[in-house]
C-alpha cells in the first residue's frame, strides 16, 4: 500500500505507459489501468479500466 500526495495504490496494480493519476485518486488492488488513461476518482478492486476519464471495462478474476 503506498499513499502520497493523495494518491492511493493497492496491491497487484498494473498501471500501463503514459496514464495521469491525480490528486486524491484511490487505485484499489488487484486492477489494471489501460494505457493513456486519466484516474481522477476512486477505481475499484479487480476492476480493467481504460480511457479519459477511466471506466471500467472489465472485471479481473
Amino acid at each position: 500500500m503506498d499513499s502520497k500526495d493523495g494518491i492511493y495504490i493497492g496491491d497487484d496494480v498494473w498501471i500501463a505507459v503514459q496514464c495521469c493519476v491525480l490528486k486524491g485518486a484511490k487505485i484499489n488492488s488487484h486492477t489494471v489501468i489501460g494505457d493513456k488513461s486519466l484516474v481522477n476518482k476512486e477505481i475499484s478492486q479487480s476492476e480493467v479500466t481504460f480511457g479519459s476519464p477511466a471506466k471500467v471495462v472489465s472485471y479481473r478474476k
